[in-house]
């Protein structure tokens, strides 16, 4: 009966050491941004009765306010790029340009600052082949989240959080 009792009380103990170590501020910020876009990569979940019941009121909430933060963001860097447009257009290419060119521009930039900027963070910080960190940062950014990359759960500095959230 007591080894049974002290049995019980190291797994309690461990299993609550293993918890607080997973949900810490950062693991915490990770777990928020992936419930909200609906990446979901499923290294972090809730396990009690009342953190299902918060995760599931805080995605009926988070999911449309990133929905709609999204949707102010893509508006605000449409404006501009029609702005940068215009301007290429009177002052770079008076005569006109292939209908074409512009949104080949637009893709390309696109491909440099969602996935080629943050592979190469990731290929530093995390150490990953170019390949792997390509493949996660295609990944998330569709939304697929398979969760066989992820983010070291312990960054090496307060910046890592920033650089790790922002580019997931």
């Amino acid at each position: 009966m007591q080894k049974t009792a002290q049995f019980g009380v190291n797994n309690y103990l461990s299993l609550n050491k293993d918890c607080h170590e997973r949900w810490n501020y950062h693991n915490a910020f990770f777990f928020a941004g992936t419930l909200a876009s609906t990446i979901g990569y499923g290294n972090i979940a809730p396990e009690t009765k009342y953190g299902k019941i918060f995760c599931l009121a805080f995605i009926s909430f988070g999911i449309p306010y990133f929905a709609y933060m999204m949707s102010a963001i893509s508006d605000l860097i449409n404006h501009r790029m029609d702005r940068i447009r215009d301007w290429l257009e009177k002052n770079l290419f008076p005569n006109g340009v292939s209908y074409y060119f512009i949104p080949s521009c637009y893709t390309f930039g696109g491909l440099i600052l969602f996935i080629a900027i943050p592979s190469y963070i990731f290929t530093v910080m995390e150490d990953w082949t170019m390949l792997d960190a390509v493949y996660y940062s295609f990944i998330s950014l569709s939304t697929i989240g398979f969760g066989d990359f992820i983010p070291s759960m312990e960054p090496p500095d307060k910046y890592a959080t920033y650089v790790r959230n922002d580019t997931a």
